[in-house]
């Protein structure tokens, strides 16, 4: 009965893959455009990806000088491991707001002061 029938592709057709790779380009240039944008603006903070020449973060002035004004927190950073501390970076480096950044500093003193060594409850560097 089925005579001569061209058989469908397993794949998509070509044009569908390039739609695909098109829209994570646009995604992409969306994410550059947030982060020159926020380079504008002064937001220096919001440029998640500093790191050093070895992949460690970058550790931001503010929250240099709180660790260093807490004698207790600065032995255990000085204590904990160059992945925890890179850690601790992140999370505070990945808030979007302000207000939620300086609150990742106290609460993060916090938990140092308390013997933590590494960020709870969230999901991990996104640079690794």
């Amino acid at each position: 009965m089925i005579k001569n029938k061209i058989l469908q592709p397993i794949w998509p057709p070509r044009q569908a893959r390039g739609l695909r790779q098109a829209q994570s380009n646009v995604v992409a240039g969306a994410v550059r455009t947030v982060r020159s944008r926020a380079h504008a603006m002064g937001a220096s903070h919001l440029d998640r990806g500093a790191t050093t020449s070895n992949g460690a973060h970058k550790i931001p002035t503010d929250f240099k000088k709180a660790i260093n004004s807490d004698p207790i927190v600065k032995g255990a950073w000085a204590d904990i491991t160059p992945l925890a501390r890179n850690e601790w970076i992140c999370w505070v480096t990945s808030a979007k707001q302000e207000e939620t950044r300086k609150r990742r500093i106290e609460v993060g003193l916090d938990k140092m002061r308390k013997g933590m060594r590494r960020p709870c409850c969230w999901s991990g560097c996104s640079h690794r």
